[in-house]
């Protein structure tokens, strides 16, 4: 006995719809166009086809963030902690993380922190609120009686000063070179161009 086999059931309006959304964020003015191919190959004949159409797109949307937050600068502060002044004249403390595995890689998160080493409490922050943070950090001055420092390294020397630890890994800082800098000798190179 022979089973025909059956045949694809349609995607919805609902998938269609999100397809066509997905496609104008993606493709942009070229959205109609990979409407239509996908149309004509009968693609949102079978739920199937169009699911995994709708994966391909949300992957490139995906794709697309990491690429527009490389852009906007997120790839000239390293991950580390930084200390800005705040408002009120009170250094306010920040973490920027960047992971290169999983997920989330390429992405960058910056969040603020309250206490002190080994015992922070991380708030996070919106993506608005990070791109300002990560540009005041872009921007930050620190000075001391040795030198003037502008940038994602003036903002993490500003750190290590307040609490006596390395700003990228929150080893205590300890030989005289260290201390000097205020960054440890393996992540000082984070920081030099």
């Amino acid at each position: 006995m022979t089973v025909k086999a059956r045949a694809g059931v349609p995607a919805t309006d609902k998938q269609v719809e999100f397809v066509r959304a997905l496609a104008e964020q993606v493709h942009g003015d070229n959205a109609p166009e990979f409407m239509l191919a996908h149309r004509e190959s009968g693609t949102f004949d079978d739920r199937a086809e169009t699911s995994k159409v709708i994966d391909a797109l949300v992957l490139a949307r995906r794709d697309a963030g990491r690429r527009q937050a490389r852009a906007e600068g997120d790839a000239d502060v390293p991950a580390a902690r930084y200390a800005l002044p705040g408002a009120d004249g009170a250094w306010e403390f920040y973490q920027v993380d960047k992971p290169t595995k999983g997920k989330w890689a390429g992405y960058t998160f910056v969040k603020r922190l309250y206490g002190s080493p080994g015992d922070f409490a991380q708030v996070r922050i919106s993506r608005r609120d990070a791109r300002d943070i990560l540009a005041r950090i872009s921007e930050a001055e620190y000075r001391d009686a040795e030198r003037a420092l502008r940038g994602p390294e003036a903002a993490a020397v500003a750190f290590s000063r307040e609490h006596g630890v390395c700003a990228a890994c929150l080893a205590p800082l300890t030989d005289p070179v260290s201390i000097a800098t205020g960054l440890g000798p393996i992540c000082r190179g984070r920081f030099v161009a």
